[in-house]
């Protein structure tokens, strides 16, 4: 267990891209697995429509299920967002996914590669914001009995082999504040 904290000292507005990654060790120190998350954090981003995207895991396998959490992102006082829109690949080659209210969206990718998805979000006066979140890692799986793999593993020799994804991932999200959408899941399939 641990906390990290930082300090933003500019006084412009800005969004980053906030990454934790957390290594579980055994009690000889060997790497039992990693996980990793991101989320996206404004900083004085005032009284202005902003989008926010964090997803985990970071780094899944083909058909392992990414979770896109946009529940941080605000708007201007006295508006609402109306309209939550996620293109998982930020290109428009992929089919895009209307969330309608709902802010949290579950996706499986098809193929390998590298993937930028981009949420979109509308308020109701009608404008839109839009953020993307860089590099989501898509890997083909682990052939059987090799171990690896995200969230899980094999049991080789007595001890588990496993690396990224997992329930670690989830810590990730609890301290940006995120965890308050996660109750509100919309889970799509495609390929």
């Amino acid at each position: 267990s641990g906390t990290a904290s930082h300090v933003y000292t500019k006084p412009e507005a800005a969004t980053y891209t906030v990454t934790v990654t957390m290594t579980d060790k055994n009690a000889s120190g060997g790497n039992l697995g990693t996980s990793s998350g991101t989320a996206m954090v404004a900083v004085n981003s005032g009284n202005e429509l902003t989008a926010l995207l964090s997803v985990n895991p970071t780094l899944a396998q083909i058909g392992q299920d990414v979770t896109f959490n946009g529940c941080a992102s605000f708007t201007a006082d006295d508006e609402t967002i109306t309209k939550y829109v996620l293109d998982p690949d930020g290109s428009g080659s992929l089919p895009a996914i209307d969330g309608g209210t709902d802010c949290t969206f579950t996706y499986a990718y098809a193929s390998a590669g590298s993937y930028t998805p981009t949420l979109t979000v509308s308020d109701s006066t009608g404008a839109s914001a839009k953020v993307s979140v860089e590099s989501v890692m898509i890997q083909t799986p682990p052939s059987p009995g090799t171990g690896g793999g995200t969230g899980g593993g094999t049991d080789v020799g007595g001890v588990n082999n496993r690396s990224g994804g997992g329930a670690l991932g989830w810590l990730t999200l609890l301290p940006f504040g995120v965890a308050a959408g996660l109750a509100r899941r919309r889970a799509i399939r495609f390929g």
